[in-house]
């Protein structure tokens, strides 16, 4: 009802379509600089849905991120449903379900934090982001399948915890990739689309009837086919570049030193001798 109110009221904002990127490869149904917006509210909002809809089908990179990020988040959501019955046992008193939420914040901040670390461009070694999300894929994937078989309320506890510290590091790593990957102009209807996948998750977790046991079980299996498919976005992204495809390597203190020399002896003046 919301989406049939707002197509037939709503106004889009297209901008000055000047300035839109019509040098993305990936941008097939751009409007051209010349063509101004359409008169057609409905007719608008179709057309650039479809577009993005043939953009994820035909690139590669879009549509594998599309589907990682549905996978992890939707493992994400089901932690969230999930966690509180796991931990509330019949046979003890009720946790504090407000310092257990504090901590899991606390942990998610660290995530954050730890990325940051990971990405400095103080160090020698930058890990890729591409590289970091198959760290996180894979930790979280080994985390629901101990979450999954565990009968120990202080280990589950304890995965949850770290589990909060991969979600701080997933958010700004699959922000860089897909500002990297999804093509501006199109971004929003793109990750529309991406939204389709990840509440279907959702509903299936909510109208099916599974234990936490069960559900951590499913979202092992989510964030493994997750790894695989980062593996394989990072070997697409990382062809025909002759460094490594784990980190970038920074220049030595010796090069430097030898760069540095070069540009003196470049910016020195000739002395002509008598």
């Amino acid at each position: 009802l919301c989406g049939c109110l707002s197509l037939t009221l709503w106004d889009e904002n297209y901008g000055d379509q000047r300035k839109r990127d019509t040098k993305s490869s990936q941008s097939t149904n751009s409007l051209s600089d010349d063509a101004g917006p359409s008169n057609s509210t409905g007719e608008s909002c179709f057309s650039g849905f479809s577009g993005a809809a043939r953009v994820v089908w035909s690139n590669n990179e879009i549509r594998l991120a599309g589907i990682i990020s549905s996978l992890f988040e939707g493992s994400m959501y089901v932690f969230v449903f999930m966690w509180t019955p796991a931990i509330n046992t019949d046979d003890e008193e009720d946790p504090p379900f407000g310092f257990i939420f504090s901590t899991f914040m606390v942990c998610c901040m660290a995530g954050s934090s730890f990325f940051s670390v990971l990405t400095s461009e103080h160090s020698m070694f930058q890990i890729k982001t591409e590289a970091i999300g198959i760290g996180i894929f894979a930790t979280s994937a080994i985390l629901f399948g101990i979450m999954a078989m565990s009968t120990s309320t202080s280990l589950t506890f304890g995965c949850m915890n770290v589990f909060e510290v991969t979600v701080g590091m997933y958010f700004p790593t699959m922000g860089i990739l897909k500002s990297q990957i999804v093509p501006e102009c199109q971004r929003s209807a793109i990750y529309n689309i991406y939204r389709i996948p990840l509440n279907f998750i959702v509903l299936m977790s909510l109208l099916t009837d599974l234990t936490p046991s069960q559900s951590f079980g499913v979202c092992f299996l989510m964030l493994s086919l997750a790894t695989f498919l980062q593996w394989k976005l990072m070997l697409q992204r990382s062809s025909g570049n002759n460094g490594s495809i784990w980190y970038v390597e920074r220049p030595s203190v010796v090069d430097e030193e030898q760069d540095e020399n070069i540009d003196i002896q470049a910016k020195t003046p000739l002395v002509n001798s008598v």
